[in-house]
């Protein structure tokens, strides 16, 4: 007697996307919080205790990045990594950059890491404007873009080099783009 031998049923990709996307931020976390578990506390004022402003209108979102003003001061320098960065584990953090103060914490150690690449540095900026986010940013979204552009305006002066530098420019473009397009009613023909 012949048995039959069905394949087994793939489960769809988008469900094994989603699945790797959440192992991938367990495990970042977990590393995350594993790491802040033997860190000393934040001390009330340094830059990890410091809570997200309110959303700013388009007129307090300056259009470009520069330099900042000689009387405002100076941003905080971050703190150097504990760990050589992973390029795999900022990448996952990056998906959760303005939801996760802890992946944030990490992403911004990874991209101020020389031991990645200028190009694993300027991707993992650059693509702020579409990890994490989808092709075509909704107003549900509009909290996220905001806080990306809060903190690029925040980190990108004190650029580590012109790799970082050009990047946060180009992400801040993109971001800037998407928040004119949800805050501005569309053009009547």
């Amino acid at each position: 007697m012949k048995k039959s031998i069905r394949p087994k049923a793939k489960p769809p990709k988008r469900s094994r996307f989603a699945a790797g996307l959440l192992l991938a931020v367990a495990v970042v976390v977990t590393y995350l919080a594993l790491r802040n578990f033997s860190a000393p506390a934040a001390k009330p004022g340094s830059a990890t205790a410091t809570p997200r402003a309110a959303t700013p209108s388009l007129a307090e979102l300056p259009a470009n990045p520069g330099p900042t003003p000689a009387d405002a001061p100076a941003p905080p320098p971050e703190a150097a990594p504990a760990v050589q960065a992973d390029a795999k584990l900022a990448r996952a953090a990056l998906a959760l950059v303005g939801v996760s103060p802890e992946a944030e914490q990490y992403w911004i150690a990874s991209i101020n890491d020389l031991s990645l690449t200028n190009k694993e540095r300027r991707e993992l900026i650059e693509d702020l404007n579409d990890t994490g986010l989808p092709p075509n940013p909704t107003l549900e979204n509009l909290p996220l873009i905001v806080n990306r552009l809060q903190l690029i305006d925040r980190l990108a002066p004190a650029a580590i080099d012109q790799i970082n530098a050009n990047a946060f420019a180009e992400a801040r473009k993109d971001l800037v783009n998407f928040y004119t397009r949800l805050t501005q009613p569309a053009a009547q023909p």
